[in-house]
């Protein structure tokens, strides 16, 4: 009797004798059935490998980045509160920021080469790093009395101006030149130590989008631009919730800060250059102006 459980799940009947003139039914035997399901199987698994390849999940990717919507910032106010800001100082002053997803930039005030005074001492880490990647400097080789990794952290978190001539000496001040000309920093002048305020945040950009050193040397950099002897300025207007990193740098008759500051979904570079016409600068009431522009940006991103 045949297996009808293999076919349905009709109730058994009892067998017909076939009239001699139908065609008899077609059996097929167990192995060809087994055969097929191994046939089976094989082209199930061909379609779910394909389904997984690069292309596939390239595919995939690129449908879930589309349906994600992209966070857009509007800066048509920043410009303006930035120039009123401003204006309620008698300070020489450029503020210059860029929002690092987009790429947008703001400038107000002056954009004029200033004296960049301690802020530059980033580009001399920049240099040297990249120079130690190159295997042309060695972190642990002795610089003047210290390992380089001191005299760099020195220079960048202490403001230790004796280490930056060490390291400038170093790494040449030809070198320092070529390095600014190399990525886009026309204004910057070695001998006289200026640069805009605009070139300075396309630097820092550059850096903090891992353009200029490797993940471990950036990583290491921006470790030495927190918690540094500098707080006053931009540090006094920012939370624990963004990440901070910056340089200060200040004579008699300027105060400058440049920062990265990252609050985890539209971060941002902000440079601040402001020096007086004339007589010393009222670090005070300058201080109260670094607030100001520094919480506008914040508010904005």
């Amino acid at each position: 009797m045949p297996n009808y459980y293999y076919y349905s799940n009709r109730t058994p009947e009892p067998p017909k004798r076939p009239k001699k003139w139908k065609t008899p039914r077609l059996r097929i035997p167990k192995l060809a059935v087994f055969a097929g399901c191994l046939v089976g199987l094989a082209i199930l698994s061909q379609t779910v490998f394909a389904s997984n390849t690069p292309t596939s999940q390239t595919h995939q990717a690129e449908k879930q980045g589309a349906e994600t919507p992209k966070i857009t910032v509007d800066t048509s106010k920043l410009q303006a509160e930035l120039d009123a800001i401003i204006q309620q100082y008698p300070y020489d002053t450029g503020i210059s920021v860029i929002e690092l997803n987009s790429g947008k930039r703001i400038q107000s005030g002056d954009n004029h080469a200033f004296l960049a005074a301690s802020t530059t001492k980033i580009l001399t880490a920049l240099v040297f790093l990249q120079g130690a990647e190159k295997n042309k400097y060695q972190l642990n080789q002795t610089v003047g009395d210290k390992a380089a990794q001191e005299q760099l952290r020195l220079m960048i978190n202490q403001s230790d101006n004796q280490a930056w001539r060490i390291l400038n000496d170093t790494v040449g001040r030809d070198n320092l030149q070529a390095f600014a000309q190399k990525n886009g920093l026309p204004s910057y002048n070695v001998t006289d130590n200026t640069i805009t305020p605009e070139d300075m945040a396309r630097l820092l950009a550059k850096f903090y989008k891992r353009e200029l050193l490797s993940e471990d040397n950036t990583k290491l950099l921006l470790s030495w631009m927190q918690n540094t002897d500098e707080e006053r300025f931009i540090p006094s207007s920012v939370t624990s919730s963004e990440k901070l990193y910056h340089k200060a740098g200040y004579l008699p008759e300027r105060a400058h800060d440049v920062a990265i500051i990252d609050n985890g979904t539209t971060p941002f570079v902000i440079v601040i250059y402001s020096k007086t016409y004339s007589g010393d600068y009222d670090f005070v009431r300058g201080q109260k102006m670094f607030r100001q522009a520094t919480s506008a940006a914040l508010t904005t991103f």
